[in-house]
């Protein structure tokens, strides 16, 4: 046997032992990519430790010209078994924002994920860009969902509690919900409301493949108010018979 010949087994064990580590151990950047590539580079993963599997990072808010490392860790665990198992966690993923860890399941009836509740401080929508970084907002936010089978129709929930703006010094301003509707078909349905407060906030809005997005919102101020709100309000529209529409 001549030694190029013995060199074969040598370089198949090598690639072998290779691929195997990548499948064992993939590079995080796979994900980290994908994130970055889907939201278009808003919302990045960076410090991450760990690999595909098993790993942490930190989450990063970008708006076009600044960073926000949003504070506490991103946790992720992968179970690739549970494909042929079913019945356990595919995906589990945990932040300190989050009331419980989000898992993603292979059930009978398809893919469940399962509910929880993420709390965030509403500054860290200025992150986000316009308009939240002239409104410069501050409160607490909250976004609830229930499990649901991806691809099946379900709600989200998000309110915002003793909203405030550094625009006014009308403190708080109040709080408000928004409740989203996704149908089996894709389509959105969404309605804003307001729960307490000096400024009202309303609206509606809607998606679907066929017409695109749709928005229609309004916002006023309570008669004690008008004149402490009228600078925000400017801000957030133009004014039509006493109320100023959302986003013109």
């Amino acid at each position: 046997m001549n030694v190029k010949t013995r060199r074969w087994p040598l370089l198949l064990a090598f690639a072998i032992g290779f691929v195997a580590s990548i499948l064992a151990f993939p590079p995080v950047t796979w994900l980290t990519d994908r994130v970055g590539s889907v939201t278009g580079q808003r919302l990045n993963i960076s410090a991450v430790q760990g690999n595909l599997w098993s790993g942490n990072g930190q989450l990063v808010l970008f708006d076009g010209d600044r960073s926000r490392a949003i504070p506490g860790r991103l946790q992720w665990q992968v179970n690739p078994t549970a494909w042929l198992k079913g019945g356990q966690p595919l995906l589990t993923v945990q932040h300190d924002s989050l009331a419980e860890a989000v898992s993603l399941t292979r059930t009978a009836q398809g893919f469940m994920l399962s509910g929880s509740q993420l709390q965030f401080p509403a500054n860290w929508l200025e992150a986000t860009g316009t308009p939240w970084n002239t409104l410069r907002p501050a409160g607490a936010i909250r976004l609830n969902w229930g499990s649901f089978i991806v691809g099946q129709p379900f709600a989200v929930t998000l309110r915002w509690q003793d909203a405030q703006s550094a625009l006014s010094v009308v403190k708080p301003l109040g709080n408000y919900e928004v409740r989203v509707d996704f149908a089996q078909n894709g389509a959105m349905a969404a309605r804003l409301n307001t729960l307490a407060g000096d400024l009202k906030l309303e609206g509606q809005a809607s998606w679907n493949a066929a017409t695109g997005f749709a928005f229609t919102g309004f916002a006023s101020a309570s008669p004690s108010q008008e004149a402490a709100l009228t600078g925000l309000l400017s801000q957030m529209g133009r004014l039509e018979n006493n109320r100023y529409r959302l986003g013109s």
